[in-house]
């Protein structure tokens, strides 16, 4: 791995690449603090009881700085250079608008009253220009401070293919520079791997994969892998010093009962209070269905749920009335399906809100696998018999491959991400996965169905 220098301190491209990362975001955080300072001091403090001076303002601003940095780390926030940088803005700004929120109230105990807002709003709408401002500005920094990674791919023809398409959108972040086949001699791959930074595997080639892991972590290189499903199980497995012998054990059930009990709780608490908050967007919503077509206002179908129980789903209509009459199958691409109402149902996840009364029932969780239809879930089994692990927990509205995944994300890469959740599960996991749901209504790719020319290249 090349060395860096910062200063005369020797550094690998990593841990380099995190310290500037951390450095970015340690002044954006304290450029929006001492905005925060200024506009409490100018508009609030004289009117308080009793003003605050120095002592006070450190304390608040401690406070106030570890609030945001809470949010920013919650909502992926942080990633500058790793993600887009309108990714890493939307991630921010939400982080902002939560934290001026959480911390409204203290403020307001600060001064035994309830503050008007006015400015505090106005301080918002400041701090969101400097976070796209920042934002674009580190990227670009970032980028000219370190080159792409240059990468060797290895995978079979397909899968080499489908990767370059993926990365080819970080272009400024990684660079194929060489490509090889999961066939080639280990030769070409110890000739091959030296050449470059890091190595991108997509094989199942258990005995490749070892020796290619085993060659990066000798000469210090960077490894990517896609995994496995034996990956992901082992990755939240538990290690064990019984003998003298290293083991690991993986349990049967990763989701214990006092689990599922907050995590109903929870899916009860938030499911009726979402219902009561966004009642007059689904009067909207159905008024405009209901006047486009004279159509029903919601769609049921059958989906699948924890241990392949079948239950009836109910979503905003966005496709038309007959949508359905040569068979099931997923939104494609341009769709000529879905309404003109429908593609902004689809495109602010609107339609999916009529969910929460399938939460509230309890057939699906708040969080949790995509619900298939039985007979697309079918489908998927004939070539992947895994697809079937994912009915472990109840579907969910959203989830791991709902927050990371895209609309048309392979079955494949859909269960490993289902998979992961599924094995790593932990309350704040839950509390994450919702919070990035907000960015992902922002990100209109998430929402794009799938292109059926690329399923035909395939």
């Amino acid at each position: 791995m090349k060395k860096f220098s910062l200063r005369g301190i020797a550094l690998n491209r990593s841990h380099l690449c995190d310290a500037v990362q951390r450095l970015m975001l340690y002044v954006e955080l304290t450029l929006q603090t001492a905005l925060l300072i200024l506009t409490w001091n100018r508009f609030y403090n004289a009117s308080m009881p009793v003003p605050i001076y120095f002592r006070g303002y450190y304390a608040l601003s401690l406070f106030y700085w570890g609030l945001l940095f809470i949010c920013t780390k919650a909502l992926k926030g942080r990633d500058i250079g790793d993600v887009r940088a309108l990714d890493t803005v939307i991630s921010q700004s939400i982080a902002l608008l939560l934290g001026n929120f959480a911390s409204y109230f203290p403020l307001c105990l600060l001064s035994y009253r309830i503050i008007n807002p006015k400015y505090l709003l106005l301080m918002t709408l400041c701090q969101i220009g400097i976070v796209v401002v920042w934002c674009f500005l580190c990227t670009r920094l970032f980028f000219y401070l370190f080159r792409p990674l240059e990468l060797l791919l290895v995978g079979s023809d397909e899968r080499r293919r489908q990767l370059k398409k993926k990365l080819s959108h970080y272009w400024e972040r990684y660079h194929i520079c060489m490509e090889l086949p999961d066939t080639a001699s280990r030769e070409e791959m110890f000739v091959a791997l030296h050449n470059c930074h890091a190595v991108l595997l997509d094989s199942d080639d258990r005995s490749l994969r070892e020796w290619i892991s085993t060659e990066c972590f000798r000469h210090n290189l960077f490894y990517f892998v896609v995994p496995d499903i034996q990956d992901v199980i082992l990755h939240a497995s538990k290690r064990l010093h019984i003998v003298d012998r290293p083991l690991l054990r993986t349990d049967s059930h990763r989701i214990t009962a006092s689990d599922l009990f907050i995590k109903r709780i929870m899916d009860f608490t938030l499911s009726a209070l979402g219902l009561v908050l966004s009642s007059p967007f689904l009067l909207l919503a159905a008024l405009a269905i209901r006047l486009e077509d004279r159509g029903p206002v919601f769609f049921r179908q059958e989906r699948l749920t924890k241990d392949g129980k079948i239950f009836r789903i109910v979503k905003l209509r966005t496709m038309v009335t007959d949508a359905e009459k040569y068979g099931q199958r997923l939104a494609e691409k341009d769709d000529p399906r879905i309404t003109r109402v429908g593609r902004i149902l689809r495109k602010t996840r609107l339609d999916e809100l009529p969910q929460l009364w399938n939460v509230l029932r309890g057939d699906m969780s708040l969080v949790g696998p995509r619900p298939e239809c039985p007979s697309i879930a079918a489908e998927y089994e004939k070539t992947l018999p895994e697809f079937r692990y994912r009915l472990k927990v109840k579907a969910g509205i959203t989830g791991m491959a709902q927050v990371y995944g895209n609309y048309d994300s392979s079955p494949r890469d859909k269960l490993l991400m289902d998979l992961m959740y599924i094995e790593e599960y932990t309350f704040s996991l839950d509390i994450t996965l919702l919070l990035l749901t907000v960015r992902t209504v922002f990100l209109t790719e998430k929402t794009e169905g799938v292109d059926t020319k690329e399923e035909n290249k395939a």
